[in-house]
């Protein structure tokens, strides 16, 4: 089996004289996981996988995505776009949930209301719909006495909505889904102060077009619109390092 992508990264990584190690801490993924890639000794890296591999080595995202067989020669940009989209969709929710958990990945408490609306209808596994069961029955019984519907589910609460099982209800929703998560998520965090911009300051343009709400002339930029303008910059810039080449 041909381990054209692994040759490409390695190449890539010694060409700019960095280790396994310096690309684990840029990029947030395993040692032994770059190692496994670069060796050919696992399949093909997912495309946010990818992505986090494109910017620790600053090479092409497309080129990655071509050869580890995500897409081919004659794709468009819009369709590079669509693995941007999906990939920036997630990081934006793992951006607005890390403000609203502790750091052990269990949301505040004071938010358990707002957090079970998210959660809820959800069908991850058994363990929501008994919860949900249960607390619907708590709810029923202690109507008016909040702190005690509070006390009673907290525990259950911790062990079946955290950052994890946000993750995988993450993995398993379709984009339309997960523009809905972001939303109410993003809306939960404001309402309790929680939000934080990232400021007016942003010299990065992937890191700018990540937020949530930005607009241009008065009018809100959608999340397609951003996609393209990161997926034009990308393949212009592609253009240019070829021609210096």
């Amino acid at each position: 089996m041909s381990n054209e992508l692994g040759a490409l990264i390695k190449k890539a990584r010694d060409l700019k004289g960095l280790t396994l190690i310096d690309v684990s801490k840029k990029s947030g993924i395993s040692i032994a996981q770059l190692s496994r890639i670069e060796t050919g000794k696992r399949g093909a890296p997912k495309p946010d996988t990818l992505k986090k591999i494109s910017i620790a080595l600053d090479i092409s995202f497309s080129e990655l995505m071509i050869v580890a067989g995500h897409i081919n020669d004659n794709d468009s940009l819009k369709e590079i776009d669509r693995f941007n989209e999906k990939i920036d969709l997630n990081n934006k929710i793992k951006h607005v949930a890390a403000m609203l958990t502790d750091e052990k990945g269990f949301f505040h408490s004071y938010l358990q209301n707002d957090i079970i609306g998210v959660f809820k209808g959800t069908q991850i596994s058994s363990e929501y719909k008994d919860f949900f069961d249960l607390y619907d029955e708590i709810v029923k019984e202690y109507e008016d006495d909040h702190m005690t519907i509070h006390e009673i589910s907290e525990d259950t609460f911790n062990l079946v909505c955290n950052l994890n099982a946000l993750s995988e209800l993450v993995e398993s929703s379709n984009y339309e889904e997960k523009e809905l998560l972001l939303r109410r998520l993003t809306s939960i965090a404001k309402k309790h102060e929680l939000y934080k911009d990232e400021g007016k300051d942003i010299n990065d343009l992937e890191k700018f077009l990540n937020q949530p709400e930005i607009s241009f002339n008065g009018k809100p930029i959608s999340e397609e619109l951003k996609q393209r303008i990161m997926g034009y910059a990308e393949a212009l810039i592609d253009h240019e390092n070829e021609k210096m080449k």
